[in-house]
């Protein structure tokens, strides 16, 4: 909600410079108040890119995090992000990446998605919502079940052929496939984050790795083979795949968006209290989907 407001309070504080110098134009002439607030106003539109992104860095981003976490506390967030915990300290900007997207998605079908991940709170990237070591699979397993798009970096770092990134693929392509985007960084993008780190160097190798030890902990389940150019895919893996860049990965959504959608309606046709009990066990708390509203118009 906070968000929200701090979105709709920066829209208005630019339109309200624009349209003063015009209301005292039209009371007072060329006053010397006329004059100062049209050269305000000419001043905050000049400016309004780099104080725009300052306001979205300092206030809607912070206050977005908070929401994301209340969300996925109370079990009604939109967007898992499953990641190996290595990967935090190196590549912030994979979660920025993903954060980007959301933002771009609820600007456009003005909804209020909301991206969290599990693990400490570092103020930085995607919120993260913090578990108990002893707990933390069973609530991978009870927040899948809930959202209604998982994100995945399936990348093993270890050599071991146990670890929790690899317990985390297993559940989510075993059990939500259809609602899972698996991300396939590119060579060239992963090597310039994790320069001068033990992994610069190392994806394929990386990569290769987690589809054997993938392999041998579930062999129906399959990750693409590694491709220098890097890609998205959605876990039910019927072929589509999506090259590695912002737009491809704004497509992926919106295609996620539609056959959840399409899901929905068939089982509310066909199913109406199984589609009731499936929307009670997303979220407790109604929370209006635009988009859903949009396609089945």
């Amino acid at each position: 909600m906070m968000s929200g407001l701090w979105k709709l309070a920066r829209y208005y504080l630019l339109i309200g410079a624009l349209i003063a110098p015009m209301v005292s134009c039209h009371y007072t002439r060329l006053s010397r108040v006329t004059v100062a607030l049209g050269v305000f106003a000419i001043l905050v539109t000049l400016a309004s890119p780099g104080w725009f992104a300052w306001w979205i860095r300092k206030l809607e981003l912070p206050a977005e995090r908070r929401e994301a976490v209340r969300n996925a506390s109370q079990g009604f967030s939109d967007i898992l992000f499953l990641r190996p915990f290595a990967v935090d300290g190196y590549w912030h900007e994979l979660q920025d990446f993903i954060v980007g997207i959301v933002r771009s998605h609820n600007s456009q079908y003005a909804a209020s998605k909301s991206v969290f991940a599990i693990g400490r709170e570092d103020h930085q990237g995607i919120a993260k919502l913090q578990v108990s070591d002893d707990s933390w699979l069973s609530r991978v397993h009870e927040l899948a079940r809930r959202v209604e798009a998982i994100v995945v970096l399936p990348i093993q770092m270890g050599d071991g052929a146990s670890s929790g990134i690899l317990e985390e693929i297993v559940s989510v392509l075993d059990a939500h496939a259809e609602k899972t985007i698996l991300v396939m960084p590119s060579r060239d993008d992963w090597d310039r984050h994790l320069k001068g780190t033990p992994f610069e160097g190392q994806l394929e190798r990386l990569w290769t790795g987690t589809i054997q030890h993938l392999q041998e902990r579930a062999p129906s389940l399959k990750l693409r083979p590694y491709d220098p150019a890097g890609c998205f895919w959605i876990g039910n893996d019927r072929g589509a795949v999506y090259r590695y860049n912002h737009d491809a990965a704004e497509v992926l959504f919106k295609v996620l968006d539609e056959e959840r959608v399409r899901r929905s309606a068939d089982l509310m046709e066909h199913d109406p209290h199984g589609w009731a009990e499936l929307q009670r066990m997303r979220q407790p708390g109604y929370k209006r989907d635009p988009f859903r509203e949009t396609l089945l118009r």
